[in-house]
C-alpha cells in the first residue's frame, strides 16, 4: 500500500505540479476534470486551521511561531507506529489548503492507518525510517494526529483537519491508541473526527490562539505593553548547557500562549527606587557596605543621595526584587513573559533586536569590572538604556516593543524557579497558558545577559540561575487587561 498523491477526484493520470521534501508528488488543491477510471482508494482531504507560512509575511497580527510549512504522511501497520511508506511535501501557501492525497487499497487489509504530521520545517532534523530520509518535526509544536478507516472496496473520501489545539499533543500507541481529534476530544479514538465531506473551503489562519491580543487597559508611565499572543519557548539550538556558565538548557520546546502585559521599559533605576516613597521592604546592598566583596560595583548609594539615579539597580536578592515590584504595583514577569517579549512576542528572533550579533554599540556587554576578567567594549555599569539607538551601523538594545536592555546590562529576576525546561513544573503537552515554574524548590530563575558578561551571552534564549552581584537586577511586569 502506498499513498499517491493526486486531485480529489482520484485521478490516476494527473501529472506531477510541484516537488515536496522528498521528491515525492505533492499535494494539489482540490478539483478536477479528468474522467480517467479510478481504482479502489481511500482519497483523505486535510485542512488546518493554522496559518501557513507565507501568511505571516503580510499579516504581521499572525506569529510565526503558529505557523506550518510542512506535511509528512506516515502509512502504519495496524501492529505498531513505524512506517512502511511515508511522504513529506511543502505546503507554504495558503493556495495549497486543503490537501487531497489517494491510498490504494490492498488485499488482507481491513483498516487503513495513517499518521498525519504538521510543523514548520525550520524546526525539523534530518532523519532516517527503513532508509528513506525524513524530516523528523520536534514533538512538542508538531500537530500529530492518527488516523483509522475501514478499507474501501471502491473509492471513498473523508476529510480530516489538523486543528492548532492540538499541537504538541501526542499520541499514544501503548494499549489502546489515542490521538488528539480536538480542543475538546484530546485524547480520541483515530476513528473520531472523520468527516464524509470534503470542506468547500480551506480553516488555515482561522486559529485565534496564532493571533495578537492587545492590551485592554492603560497601563504605568513606565511601561510599554507587550501584546498577547502565542511563542514557542526555547531553541533547538541550545541544547547541552547544563552546568556550563551556570546556564540550563533551552529545550525542549514549550508552544506557549501569553495573555497582554505591561513591561518596564527600562530596568529599575536607582532614582525609581529612591522615589518609591511607599517602599518599606528590603533595600539592594549598598556601595561600600562591609563585608561584601563586591559591594564597591553595587549602585544602590542609599535614599539620599542621587549620584546614581540614572543607573540600574543591582545587588539585589530575588526577594528584594520580587518585593520592590510589588511595592511599584507590578510583580517580577515570568519567565515565559521575558522571553515572548525579548524574542519579538513569536517572531523567535535569536536577540532582543533580531538576528545580527552583539557589538559594543549594540549593548551593554563585556564592559571592564572585576580585575583579570578579559572584556572588550570600556568600562563599568553604564545607565540605563544606554543602547537604544543605533550606532556603527548596528542595532540598539531595543525589542520590537522598544523595551530596553533585554540583552545586556543586568541579568533580570523572574518568578520562576531555576529548572530544566524538561521538569515536572513546566507542565505537560500542548500549548502552555502564561505558564510559570514555581512549584520547585532551588534557585530563583533569571533572564537575559550582563554589563560585564560576553557579547555571545546576549542571546535572549539563554536562561540562568539569579543570585544577589554586581550583575542582578529587575525590572517589572503589570496585568495587560
Amino acid at each position: 500500500m502506498g499513498i499517491t498523491f493526486r486531485r480529489n477526484c482520484a485521478d490516476d493520470t494527473v501529472p506531477p505540479l510541484m516537488r515536496g521534501v522528498l521528491g515525492v508528488v505533492a499535494a494539489v488543491a482540490l478539483g478536477c476534470t479528468s474522467q480517467a477510471p479510478a481504482r479502489p482508494q481511500l482519497v483523505v482531504v486535510v485542512d488546518t486551521d493554522l496559518p501557513a507560512a507565507l501568511q505571516s509575511d503580510s499579516h504581521p497580527e499572525i506569529s510565526a511561531d503558529a505557523v506550518v510549512d510542512t506535511l509528512r504522511i506516515d502509512v502504519l501497520p495496524m501492529s505498531g507506529a513505524a512506517p512502511y511508506d511515508l511522504h513529506t511535501f511543502l505546503v507554504p501557501d495558503v493556495a495549497d489548503w486543503p490537501i487531497s492525497f489517494g491510498v490504494p487499497t490492498s488485499e488482507g487489509q481491513s483498516t487503513i492507518r495513517l499518521r498525519l504530521r504538521l510543523f514548520r520545517a525550520a524546526l525539523s532534523s534530518p532523519g532516517d525510517e527503513n532508509g528513506v530520509p525524513t524530516l523528523d518535526p520536534p514533538p512538542e509544536v508538531t500537530v500529530d494526529r492518527v488516523l483509522e478507516v475501514p478499507e474501501p472496496s471502491d473509492v471513498r473520501t473523508v476529510a480530516v483537519t489538523l486543528w492548532g489545539a492540538c499541537l504538541g499533543m501526542l499520541p499514544s500507541f501503548g494499549g489502546a491508541l489515542a490521538t488528539c481529534i480536538d480542543a475538546d476530544h484530546p485524547r480520541g479514538r483515530p476513528a473520531d473526527g472523520v468527516a464524509d465531506v470534503a470542506p468547500s473551503s480551506s480553516r488555515v489562519g482561522t486559529f485565534s490562539g496564532a493571533l495578537e491580543a492587545p492590551c485592554g487597559r492603560a497601563g504605568p508611565p513606565t511601561a510599554v505593553c507587550i501584546p498577547g499572543g502565542f511563542s514557542v519557548l526555547g531553541h533547538i539550538g541550545f541544547q547541552g548547557l547544563d552546568d556550563k556558565l551556570e546556564l540550563r538548557d533551552s529545550y525542549p520546546l514549550h508552544p506557549v500562549r501569553i495573555r497582554p502585559f505591561f513591561l518596564d521599559k527600562i530596568e529599575f533605576t536607582v532614582g525609581r527606587l529612591r522615589d518609591l516613597a511607599a517602599y518599606s521592604g528590603p533595600l539592594p546592598s549598598a556601595k561600600g557596605t562591609p563585608g561584601i566583596a563586591f559591594s564597591p560595583l553595587c549602585t544602590w548609594t542609599g535614599s539620599a543621595h542621587d549620584s546614581s539615579d540614572d543607573l540600574p539597580i543591582n545587588c539585589v536578592t530575588a526577594a528584594t526584587a520580587a518585593s520592590i515590584c510589588q511595592a511599584a504595583g507590578g510583580a517580577l514577569p515570568t519567565e515565559a513573559q521575558w522571553e515572548h517579549a525579548a524574542r519579538g512576542r513569536g517572531e523567535g528572533r535569536l536577540y532582543p533586536w533580531g538576528d545580527s550579533e552583539a557589538t559594543c554599540c549594540t549593548t551593554s556587554a563585556s564592559r571592564k569590572g572585576p580585575p583579570g576578567v578579559a572584556t572588550e567594549c570600556g568600562p563599568g555599569i553604564e545607565a540605563a538604556g544606554s543602547h537604544q539607538a543605533a550606532c556603527a551601523g548596528a542595532p540598539g538594545d531595543v525589542s520590537r516593543d522598544g523595551v530596553l536592555d533585554l540583552g545586556g546590562s543586568m541579568v533580570e529576576a523572574v518568578q520562576d524557579q531555576f529548572q530544566p525546561f524538561s521538569a515536572e513544573c513546566w507542565g505537560g503537552q500542548g500549548i502552555l497558558v502564561d505558564p510559570v515554574c514555581t512549584q520547585a524548590a532551588g534557585q530563583s530563575a533569571a533572564r537575559g545577559s550582563y554589563w560585564n558578561g560576553g557579547l555571545s551571552t546576549t542571546a535572549a534564549p539563554f536562561r540562568r540561575s539569579f543570585g544577589a552581584s554586581p550583575s542582578a537586577g529587575l525590572r517589572c511586569a503589570y496585568e495587560g487587561g
